[in-house]
This record gives C-alpha cells, structure tokens and sequence, in this order.
C-alpha cells in the first residue's frame, strides 16, 4: 500500500499496489494499463476486453432505470415544442465530459440546449437555487442534472 498526499486538498490517498505485477495473459496492454486494470480486480483477458471494449448493446437496458421512460417523453416534448433545456452539470471531468455528450445528443436531435458548469467555489456542489432562477429568467423551462 502507498500513501500520497494531495498537495490540493491535504487528503492522505491510500492506493493498493497490484498483487502482480506481471501481463495479464493473452493481453498487449502496456505495463501501467495491467497495473490499472488489476486494482480493478481484473485478472484475465476477457475481463479486460470487457472492460475496456464493452460495446453499448451489451450495456443494461436504459429504461430500466426509474422514470427512464417519463424523462425520454419529457425531454422529446422539450424539442418537439423548442423548449430551452440546461444540462446543468458538474465540474470535474466526468461531469463535464457527460454534460457535452448530453448536449451534444439532445442538440443532434433539434433541442435547443445550453450548458450551465457551477462555479465550484462561488456555488459549490450540487444543485444552486440562484443558478435556477437565473436560467429560469433566461428562459430555461427544462433542466437536466
């Protein structure tokens, strides 16, 4: 086990090294890739291929979250009527980077779509009454978190 400090917020990260250091078997993965995918509990080359390669009709079923289907039908009714819709995300990268793919997809199918990235040391985390009510004065009449 290695302890780092993170210089930004002062937390000790404790970050397990890999049992083996050795290639995962059948795999042309460089040595830092193995070293990842084994902290992921990932010892043979097809978990790995899955991991790494998993195609998206092998991904669950989308509508079996809850309310998927009222949330397809609400954003559809949101383009169909030209509604403005935020996609109102986050600031680290997965939500920044889900927040393009959402509003890339919603605008590639005609909505018309802003993106709203809180400031994180003026709004701080989640969602921000006064961020809503200034894209509600913008006109917004959708928001998607």
């Amino acid at each position: 086990m290695r302890e780092r400090k993170d210089s930004f917020t002062g937390r000790l990260w404790q970050i397990p090294e890999p049992d083996d250091h050795e290639p995962i078997g059948g795999t042309p993965y460089p040595d830092f890739l193995t070293k990842l995918l084994r902290r992921r509990g990932i010892h043979n080359a097809a978990a790995a291929k899955r991991f790494l390669f998993d195609s998206p009709h092998e991904l669950p079923e989308a509508a079996l979250l809850p309310d998927a289907t009222r949330a397809i039908e609400r954003i559809a009714a949101a383009v169909a009527t030209q509604e403005k819709v935020a996609i109102y995300g986050d600031f680290d990268v997965d939500g920044i980077t889900s927040s393009t793919i959402l509003s890339e997809a919603v605008t590639a199918v005609g909505g018309d779509v802003q993106s709203y990235i809180p400031d994180r040391f003026l709004e701080g985390y989640g969602l921000n009454r006064n961020a809503l009510q200034r894209l509600r004065e913008d006109g917004v009449g959708l928001v998607i978190t």
